[in-house]
């Protein structure tokens, strides 16, 4: 498996012109990278998000495994390390390009 710096100097922005699209309701529309960790991944996630450029055009979606009992503070956390916004994903967010979001 590549180390998390390596995967990410390896993303490229794509052509801003096909990056996004308006859907016809005037939302954002843009591709989205799933990426999934267990309990333990969180210095891998922030380590992905130190490297990867602001203005990709695309969306990152992190899941990781929690205890549902437990507050999450993931938000906090990862925004310390990148200049992405980050939000935790809640019904009705819409995935924007150069967001961060984590569930």
């Amino acid at each position: 498996m590549s180390h998390p710096s390596t995967i990410a100097e390896d993303i490229q922005a794509p052509p801003k012109k096909s990056a996004t699209r308006k859907t016809s309701a005037g939302r954002t529309k843009c591709a989205t990278v799933g990426i999934g960790a267990s309990a333990g991944g969180l210095e891998a996630f922030r380590r992905l998000l130190e490297h990867l450029p602001t203005d990709t055009g695309l969306a990152f979606v992190l899941v990781q495994r929690l205890d549902s009992a437990h507050e999450s503070i993931l938000a906090e956390l990862l925004s310390k390390s990148t200049r992405m916004p980050v939000s935790e994903v809640a019904e009705g967010l819409a995935v924007e390009p150069d967001h961060c979001a984590f569930g």
